[in-house]
């Protein structure tokens, strides 16, 4: 049910109450805000032709040199701006009125389309004729008529005793020449305004449609832009009708337009019969309705007239301050330019342009905020792809009319900029601030043009005269006609949540196309991912296997999917179900609980000759379930019957370390014959093998202890590094013998240039950084993981730029580009002496160990690197610029990136890409950007229940000497 009027005017009462705040920092800066506009009327003063008292369209640095050119907007403008000087102290009212008189004059000479009764376009402010003869000069221009009529309604209430001059120019305007209900592109239900009419064929290849004896623009004005100041000043008038007029107008594009910067979000509404569609662009985690360029004066300067926030409360006082606050990140934070404020103005390197934020304007083609057009594009889903965002900006254009206009909504951002333009360019003169300032060369475009003074002194009059010429424009029938129409509309503009990550926008996009991957992946009988799939996602390349390790990532993939709103909570529950339901059924090891390494996912069938069960693997599936019963309470009982069946302890080994034993790599349940090692057990053969380092195995000890199935000493099980005794490690580790639990622990650090840390086994990525996936290492180990993980990344970045000089960065194990799978590492920072290697050519290090070994010399160069993206998406938490960075430049140089998001694995020096997709490699990076855009609810799930009570002491306990 609508609100009715008398709660909707509380509703803006209370509104205003709010800007106080902004509106008491403006009352504490009033003598800087008086000297702006003392001098920003000298502008325009200097502007006015003596010979007809026409302000001229612009005038250069000295003010002395006007154009020969001015229109109904200049007209309109001057004439507000008297008024402002008046109510500020700067004219006296006699003066004011004497200049608006002589002004009201000279329009009452000029000619004019006599049938609309519109001002032509340009004329010349020397001679009042018109400036010459060709069509841009008798073009009717609807909103620049708009802006004319603007200055004439502000100075029919302000100088109620020049009406009889004022009531001939305005009464003979007649807007519904512009008026089309029912215009193609608008609302359904609704109308727009056209652009303006030629009273004769303009020639030429212009898109002209020909009616009432004119030929008018095809175009119309049907985004919320400065234009739409022509339907206010119509409905205002009473031309046209007030509901069509305004809901006829585009808040976005229709969802499925792909012309248009991005893919809005919305929904339909109804308002009084009109069929509005009210979508929003996000901009650094903030939706809200666009402009066609994403420009400043678009967005605000109707506002100078039109109290829109006030009126419209839940729809323009929600997004004007969240387009400001864009324009203001934009700058300061986005394109790192020290300074905001993009709208056009005179260009500094000559002429003039359209400048804006890319982003948030609703045009594909943009307007941009430097000279270079750094462009940016998020894709739109089913039309285009999203392209790398920009890695920096060139030479930005700030306009000091942009900060003025945004001095309602954010006045200490606001003065602040304008100081600092003033102190940092030689952007000020007698007349007020110069047009504009390109911030990266200084230059300075020291021209001062009506149109963007007349804004200045509009912002300046507002805040120093309280809201006069917002009073003057509003009182009565456009107060009584627009503000209960405008009340009613609420924009789905939003400001962000708390929490928010600056990297949202292109984090979103990675995880929708990820989980595109992961989606694919699925056979649609059993529900169960397969181990990976082709490029083209296509069904038939499914792999024919899949492990319980991806079994595990695919449900808290689900989680992540649904709590990034990927998809619904029923479609998130109705998958986890299945897989569970698939897993109750499939053949397993009954003592233990366990399952077998490898089945195939299209009918769950065991797909091994020897059935082998993986500590690791059965670990990562524990992991994935210990998520899925806190993420879908609706399953939690499924889980958890799954969950207390696995018994942890049948790959417990007691004795393979005194004190705290350690986890075998697992078990076979028949023997095999083929020569691999094996040991017999009850029933089982286990591996030789025993995981001893700290790699991505620590999952199964981490989920063991959280059931409660085996001992916390296990933690401290696994070596630190090997101790600084055994030859048989990279190289020889510096650290002490430290007593936990009443064991002894061997805490040793590697060094690696400038960083010291805890090794794993090969120096890769997914080793050190998987677990972290679920578990707050860094946060419950804060003087161990807290200090190891940020040391870990740093090395493999530097490994990668500085030591290899691959250029890119980001070592994991990983499909192979030239064929098959391999693991990557950074040789140097893994304590295995057989190394996992950066490059295809197996390039080592060895720093030698004193006492058994002579270093080798180092590498003089190295071959072909490979990247994997997943790598990059692990270290997000610790060094998330320099991770987007890595990505947004593997995109960009290489065919990286498919319909799932990226691919495998690079290439980067023979450009040789992994085109296939990986379950494991996927829900790694999935559960990375999910956990960055949902403030860790992965974490939340796997920890909530014993998990955090039985691990965060131990982990606490330990004090390592990492450190970058």
């Amino acid at each position: 049910m609508r609100k009715p009027l008398i709660s909707l005017l509380l509703t803006a009462a209370l509104l205003a109450a709010n800007l106080g705040t902004a509106r008491a920092a403006v009352q504490d800066d009033r003598a800087v805000l008086r000297d702006y506009a003392k001098d920003t009327w000298t502008s325009l003063e200097a502007l006015v032709a003596p010979e007809t008292g026409l302000p001229a369209s612009y005038i250069d640095a000295t003010l002395t040199t006007r154009s020969h050119q001015t229109g109904p907007t200049p007209f309109g403008g001057y004439l507000w701006s008297a008024t402002s000087a008046w109510r500020t102290g700067i004219l006296k009212r006699p003066e004011a009125r004497q200049r608006v008189e002589r002004t009201l004059d000279a329009l009452g000479k000029l000619d004019y389309h006599h049938e609309s009764g519109m001002f032509y376009r340009w004329y010349d402010p020397f001679t009042g004729g018109l400036k010459d003869a060709t069509p841009a000069s008798t073009f009717v221009s609807s909103v620049d008529n708009a802006w004319a009529a603007v200055g004439l309604m502000v100075v029919r209430n302000a100088f109620p005793e020049l009406r009889h001059k004022i009531s001939p120019l305005l009464d003979r305007m007649d807007f519904r020449w512009f008026w089309q209900e029912g215009a193609k592109g608008g609302n359904e239900g609704g109308g727009l305004m056209r652009g303006g009419f030629w009273p004769t064929p303009p020639g030429g290849a212009t898109c002209t449609e020909q009616a009432k004896g004119v030929d008018y623009t095809c175009h119309f004005y049907g985004a919320l832009g400065e234009t739409r100041m022509v339907s206010y000043v119509a409905i205002a008038l009473g031309q046209v009708p007030a509901a069509k007029a305004y809901y006829g107008q585009n808040r976005t594009l229709v969802p499925g337009d792909c012309g248009q910067e991005q893919k809005p979000t919305g929904a339909y509404r109804d308002y009084f019969g009109v069929k509005v569609w009210e979508g929003a662009y996000t901009y650094r985690g903030m939706s809200f309705v666009p402009n066609w360029n994403g420009s400043m004066f678009e967005a605000m300067m109707p506002n100078l007239f039109v109290p829109e926030e006030r009126w419209a409360p839940r729809s323009w006082g929600i997004n004007h301050p969240l387009w400001v606050k864009a324009q203001i990140e934009h700058g300061l934070d986005d394109a790192k330019y020290g300074y905001w404020g993009f709208s056009p103005s005179n260009n500094p390197a000559g002429g003039y342009r359209a400048y804006g934020v890319d982003a948030i304007g609703m045009g594909a083609d943009g307007a941009y905020s430097d000279q270079e057009k750094t462009a940016t594009d998020t894709g739109f889903a089913g039309c285009r792809d999203a392209r790398p965002a920009p890695a920096s900006y060139g030479d930005g254009v700030v306009t000091p009319h942009a900060s003025f206009l945004a001095l309602r909504y954010a006045p200490r951002e606001a003065l602040a900029n304008l100081a600092k333009l003033r102190s940092d360019f030689d952007a000020y003169g007698p007349g007020g601030f110069y047009d504009a300032v390109a911030v990266k060369s200084g230059k300075v475009a020291k021209e001062y043009l009506t149109l963007d003074q007349s804004m200045v002194m509009a912002a300046l009059g507002n805040a120093l005269a309280g809201d006069h010429l917002r009073d003057y424009w509003s009182f009565g029938r456009p107060t009584l006609a627009l503000a209960p129409v405008m009340a009613m509309e609420r924009f789905a503009s939003k400001d962000r949540p708390a929490g928010w990550n600056p990297d949202t926008d292109t984090l979103t996009t990675y995880a929708a196309d990820t989980w595109k991957s992961l989606d694919a992946m699925v056979e649609p009988a059993t529900g169960l991912p397969a181990d990976n799939i082709g490029g083209d996602l296509s069904p038939a390349s499914r792999n024919k296997s899949t492990s319980p390790t991806n079994i595990g990532l695919y449900l808290w993939g689900t989680s992540v999917a649904r709590d990034t709103g990927l998809i619904t909570d029923a479609d998130a529950v109705a998958r986890a179900g299945k897989v569970l339901d698939t897993l109750a059924g499939l053949k397993h090891h009954d003592p233990s609980g366990m399952f077998y390494n490898w089945y195939n996912p299209a009918d769950g069938a065991v797909a091994q000759k020897y059935p082998f069960l993986s500590s690791v693997d059965n670990g990562w599936l524990a992991a994935g379930l210990m998520v899925a019963r806190n993420a879908f309470p609706q399953v939690r009982a499924k889980a958890q019957a799954l969950l207390s069946a696995m018994d942890f302890r049948t790959f417990y080994n007691p004795d393979a370390k005194p004190g705290t034993g350690l986890l075998r790599g697992g078990f076979y349940d028949v023997k095999p014959d083929d020569g691999r090692c094996s040991i017999e057990g009850e029933g089982v053969w286990y591996t030789c093998n025993h995981y001893a380092g700290l790699g991505e195995t620590r999952i199964t000890a981490y989920v063991g202890i959280s059931l409660g199935q085996l001992p916390q000493e296990l933690y401290f099980g696994p070596w630190r590094s090997l101790p600084d005794d055994n030859c048989g490690q990279e190289q020889k580790p510096v650290g002490a013998y430290r007593e936990h639990l009443g064991l002894q622990v061997w805490e040793g650090t590697y060094g690696y240039r400038d960083v010291r840390l805890v090794p794993n086994a090969g120096g890769s990525m997914f080793e050190a950084l998987m677990t972290t996936l679920v578990v707050p290492e860094e946060t419950w180990g804060a003087k161990s993981w807290g200090r190891n993980h940020p040391a870990f990344v740093k090395a493999q970045i530097e490994h990668g730029l500085d030591e290899a000089k691959y250029g890119y960065w980001g070592f994991s194990p990983s499909n192979n580009p030239a064929g098959g799978y391999r693991a990557y590492g950074v040789d140097a920072i893994g304590f295995s002496t057989g190394g996992y290697f950066s490059d295809q050519q197996n390039t080592a290090t060895d720093v030698g160990f004193p006492g058994c070994r002579a270093a080798q010399p180092a590498p003089t160069s190295y071959g072909d690197g490979v990247v994997t993206p997943h790598a990059s998406a692990l270290a997000y938490r610790y060094a998330p610029a320099a991770a987007l960075d890595n990505l947004a430049k593997l995109r960009a140089g290489f065919d990286a990136y498919g319909p799932g998001g990226f691919y495998d694995a690079v290439a980067v020096k023979s450009g040789q890409v992994a085109k296939r997709y990986l379950s494991l490699d996927q829900g790694m990076f999935l559960a990375a950007v999910g956990n960055a855009l949902t403030g860790d609810k992965l974490r939340g799930y796997f920890g909530e229940g014993d998990a955090e009570t039985r691990l965060k002491p131990v982990m606490a306990l330990e004090e390592w000497e990492s450190h970058s």
